[in-house]
């Protein structure tokens, strides 16, 4: 028996120990390092330890040879490096989820991430600023050296050193006077019908009559506003009035109104009475009157006796007038009489009704001697309704906008016209209502129109000189806040009296006549 083989054995099984410690180590220490750089996260899943590889068992020696006899001791192992090469980490199980790294509690807030360096939105709202101005309010007092400030549509405040904000558009009116937009009665071809669809936003007429002042127009019953290259905000409200014809020249006419009338106050009366008794009594069989009498003919007066809305009618001679001021007294509605010629005459009668006129204050006609009452026109129409209570609406002789001149007979010249009122003996500032608020409200829109003051629309004019003087100029018009008219950049009357620091040249004149110029026949 050789007495080697159980050393040689010990021999084997301690070299396999060193082995395995051997290559322990380095994972051990891996996973110390690791445990220790992740100690705030969670702990992973605990891995299965690997189980240790079977020992071989030792092959049966072979037929001893003589060996020379080895040292007792085996050499020493070396020891290995303290700081081991990194092991990477075995991937998880197909199984097992990797675990997330969770976020590290903080008490701050996270940081917003930064917004790009750009330039701010331009505000929303729109802001015009007219400063140093005589503003001529019409319902108030007259401001002097006064600031105006618009947002959007709509006037904002009124005041002395105003803050205005920087991204206004100023327009300094010092020694310049700021009127409500004026409103035109009687127009045609400033407004379509109806406006929403039909308006010609580029027409010379509009321009022509924003030039004139003019911001408002009323056309086949229908009010709009001049919004001179937009239709943003133009229509204002339709069907304003209910026409009616009671003539004496057409009696079967009058016949037909007047039943119609009394069809319909009949029916509301006993309707009223039918509701009073159904109140009393609930149980009450009784029939409720018949409401044929509404429909058909009768339909469009039943708003007029209802007082819902006025009446329009066209007259001129004092019996007509009458007629027309006792029927709205017997049916208690409202009435606006266009025309007006010899109002003067009977201006108590008109009064009692709660009629408004609109007339043209330079109406001439003579007198009719053939009646033993006055009749024919008067220049102190205006002067007199105007002393008796009478709302007063005045208008040019033409409805449209021509270019004959700066004293043509048409609604370019409007405040000329209310210039030929104060002529008669109408006051200056009645005869400014006459054009502004006063005939806001015939039309039933003072609400938004017609005189200077927070919350209403900011419809305004700016003249070089007071309205109704002949020199005065419209130097801008302004419709919802907007400059839609301005005499200096536009090309009609820039070269009439121009602002300071304008050089605009006057058109060629074609009179008189160039004489390599043929005449026509």
């Amino acid at each position: 028996m050789n007495l080697h083989a159980p050393l040689r054995r010990l021999l084997s099984l301690v070299a396999a120990l060193v082995a395995s410690a051997v290559l322990l180590a380095p994972i051990g220490a891996h996973a110390q390092a690791l445990a220790n750089t992740r100690a705030d996260d969670p702990p992973p899943q605990p891995e299965p330890e690997p189980e240790p590889e079977p020992q071989p068992d030792p092959e049966p020696d072979p037929e001893p040879e003589p060996e020379p006899e080895p040292d007792p001791e085996p050499e020493p192992e070396p020891e290995p490096d303290p700081t081991p090469e990194p092991v990477p980490t075995p991937p998880p199980a197909p199984d097992e989820p990797m675990p997330e790294p969770e976020p590290e509690a903080t008490d701050a807030e996270p940081e917003a991430p930064a917004e790009p360096d750009v330039e701010p939105p331009a505000p929303a709202e729109r802001v015009l600023a007219i400063t140093g101005a005589t503003v001529h309010t019409v319902t108030g007092p007259t401001l002097r050296g006064y600031t105006i400030l618009t947002k959007d549509n709509t006037i904002d405040r009124i005041g002395r050193n105003l803050t205005i904000p920087e991204h206004a558009t100023v327009i300094d009116a010092s020694g310049m006077h700021v009127y409500p937009g004026l409103i035109a009665l009687r127009s045609s071809r400033f407004i379509g019908n109806p406006p929403q669809d039909a308006t010609d936003p580029y027409d010379l007429t509009m321009l022509l009559a924003l030039a004139g002042g003019i911001t408002t127009a009323f056309d086949n019953g229908n009010v709009a506003k001049l919004t001179y290259a937009t239709l943003e905000d133009h229509f204002v409200r339709d069907n304003v009035f209910i026409d009616i014809t009671y003539s004496t020249n057409n009696p079967q006419n009058r016949k037909r109104l007047r039943e119609s009338l009394e069809a319909i106050r009949n029916y509301d009366r006993e309707k009223a009475a039918y509701d009073r008794r159904k109140a009393r009594d609930p149980l009450l069989e009784e029939d409720p009157p018949d409401e044929s009498v509404l429909r058909g003919r009768n339909a469009r007066f039943v708003p007029l006796v209802r007082g819902q809305r006025p009446a329009f009618a066209r007259a001129q001679t004092t019996y007509d007038m009458l007629e027309l001021a006792r029927l709205a007294e017997t049916f208690g509605f409202q009435l606006v009489i266009e025309g007006a010629r010899e109002a003067w005459a009977i201006a108590p009668e008109l009064a009692r009704a709660n009629v408004s006129v609109i007339l043209n204050a330079r109406n001439r006609v003579p007198p009719n001697e053939r009646f033993n009452r006055p009749t024919g026109s008067s220049i102190e129409n205006a002067a007199i309704l105007h002393r008796h209570g009478i709302r007063v609406g005045i208008t040019a002789p033409g409805a449209g906008i021509g270019t004959g001149g700066i004293t043509g007979r048409d609604n370019l010249n409007l405040p000329f016209e209310a210039g030929f009122a104060v002529r008669g003996g109408l006051p200056e500032d009645a005869a400014v209502r006459a054009i502004t608020i006063d005939a806001a409200r015939i039309l039933g829109i003072d609400d938004r129109l017609g005189s200077i003051e927070p919350g209403k629309d900011a419809d305004l004019i700016i003249t070089s000189q007071p309205l109704i003087r002949y020199t005065s100029n419209v130097e801008y018009a302004i419709v919802n806040g907007r400059v839609v008219y301005d005499k200096d950049m536009d090309t009609l009357f820039n070269h009439i009296r121009p602002r300071e620091g304008s050089e605009a040249e006057p058109p060629k004149d074609e009179w008189p006549r160039r004489l390599d110029r043929p005449w026509r026949r």
